[in-house]
């Protein structure tokens, strides 16, 4: 028996796709959005940012700040995962709030053409895009793996993650190292222009990710208990013995 939904008689009822064909472009796609992902995050929120934060005079406490504030926003996956379960959607919303996430960390290289003379309040303004960036991130968390984990078939996602990871890593190691090239193509006068370029190729690698995301189906979602509120979502786990 087949579903049509929203999805255009992609799904079984089951919510596994009635053309292999189709699961193998699914795959595909993931592949490749998950190789530009990968780039983009490596650029704007990896070494090259601790660069372009050291760059900008950021100190200890900063630094710590900076690997400190994405653990914390974590929380955030709680609210997120009560929204989609009232959605009953997941791919949209989750392109929103990616789509929205790369265009506030966006700003980051341009903080200090704006705060040219106060570096203090870049860093400071760097620290808040980072929490905004960090938040939207943690609500994409969990609708994302539900999205693939629905798309995968059980029997086939350790051999897909784990070929998945070895060309993802592949890819960062290829082609990480050119950002650093054109970084280091800049004197120490003119290194924020460098990172202006770096930071803006990676924001088109974002995009270019989300953009191979929409092509891929999502299965109908399992509905969730009727009339459930955010209150019991978060502790029912509490009230299971297995869980504590």
């Amino acid at each position: 028996m087949e579903t049509a939904g929203q999805t255009g008689l992609k799904f079984n009822i089951d919510g596994t796709f009635v053309n292999v064909a189709e699961l193998r472009r699914a795959k595909l796609l993931n592949v490749i959005a998950g190789s530009l992902g990968a780039l983009w995050w490596s650029v704007c929120l990896g070494s090259y940012f601790q660069l372009f934060a050291r760059s900008l005079g950021a100190g200890e406490v900063t630094i710590g700040l900076l690997a400190t504030i994405p653990s914390l926003a974590h929380v955030t996956q709680i609210a997120s995962a009560y929204i989609v379960e009232q959605l009953g959607r997941r791919k949209w919303y989750w392109l929103w709030v990616e789509m929205s996430r790369r265009v506030v960390l966006a700003l980051m290289p341009l903080l200090p053409f704006i705060f040219v003379d106060d570096f203090h309040t870049a860093r400071a303004m760097m620290l808040v895009i980072l929490a905004v960036s960090a938040i939207l991130g943690a609500a994409g968390f969990a609708p994302w793996y539900s999205w693939m984990a629905d798309i995968i078939p059980e029997r086939e996602r350790g051999r897909f993650w784990g070929r998945r990871t070895a060309i993802v890593n592949l890819s960062i190691v290829v082609l990480l190292p050119l950002f650093g090239v054109i970084l280091d193509s800049f004197s120490e006068e003119q290194q924020f222009v460098g990172f202006a370029i770096v930071f803006g190729s990676a924001a088109v690698l974002g995009l270019a990710d989300l953009a191979v995301h929409s092509f891929i189906s999502e299965p109908p979602m399992e509905k969730g208990e009727a009339g459930r509120d955010l209150f019991s979502m978060v502790t029912r786990p509490l009230r299971d013995g297995n869980f504590r």
